[in-house]
């Protein structure tokens, strides 16, 4: 076993300084000066000193955020989960409020510059908050979560706003407008109660058989997988309007 240099066993308690080894052929060399063993021990000291505060302050002090004691039954950290909430509904009204200064006095059919094109618009409501309804619509115009619609083999692209959205289809042959308004129901406000969304697309070439397209325009934005039901559908002016002819999309996520 080999044994331990000077500067290792200079602060053991129990090693005089008369013990420490020398060097072959200087049996009568001195023991190391006083400051030598100052300096040893001082550096020691200093590093269990410094050790024992580190240790103190990580134990005693929480980690950032992580005020939680433990999870929720919706498998996140309780207080992660109130935090999360409260940042999506503060997120979810900046949005109303953009959508409302941008709706003052617009009509929700965005029109056509073709005379004969096909159209469609639409009521329906929703068993949500209209600030969750806005929500999902604008992500999914937003392409939000990787959403993506799939009435052609090639899916089609959304592009724009939910309350001024524009579509082109798979092949990039055609171009709709179309927009949504959100009306809370039942004198709640836009974050409680029921909503009832009105919305519009129109053809911007001239068409007269759509093959339902512009109904699945809208249908596809508020449907399927959204997190909340549809409660009552009217179709205002729609000639064609075959649900079977809207995508089973790809929804990767549910718009949340």
């Amino acid at each position: 076993m080999m044994k331990p240099d000077a500067h290792d066993r200079c602060c053991e308690d129990e090693v005089h300084v008369d013990e420490l080894p020398v060097a072959v052929g200087h049996e009568h060399a001195k023991p190391p000066p006083d400051s030598m063993l100052a300096s040893c021990c001082g550096s020691r000291i200093r590093f269990c000193v410094g050790f024992i505060v580190v240790l103190v302050l990580v134990v005693a002090t929480p980690a950032v955020g992580h005020t939680y004691a433990h999870f929720g039954a919706n498998g996140l950290f309780e207080g992660q989960s109130s935090a999360f909430t409260a940042g999506r509904e503060a997120s979810d009204l900046t949005l109303w409020h953009e959508y409302t200064a941008a709706v003052a006095g617009q009509r929700v059919c965005p029109g056509s510059p073709s005379k004969a094109h096909a159209k469609c618009q639409l009521s329906v409501v929703v068993d949500a908050p209209c600030t969750v309804a806005l929500r999902t619509v604008h992500g999914r115009v937003r392409g939000k979560n990787g959403w993506m619609d799939c009435k052609e083999p090639k899916p089609g692209m959304y592009s724009g706003a939910a309350w001024a959205a524009a579509r082109v289809t798979g092949n990039g042959a055609f171009r709709d407008k179309l927009a949504f308004h959100f009306e809370p129901q039942g004198g709640a406000g836009p974050t409680s109660g029921t909503c009832k969304l009105t919305a519009c697309s129109e053809s911007q070439v001239d068409s007269i058989i759509d093959y339902s397209t512009n109904y699945c325009n809208l249908r596809n934005l508020y449907g399927h997988s959204t997190g909340f039901e549809v409660v009552d559908e009217t179709l205002t002016s729609c000639k064609q309007h075959d649900l079977k002819e809207c995508c089973k999309f790809h929804d990767v996520k549910a718009q949340g």
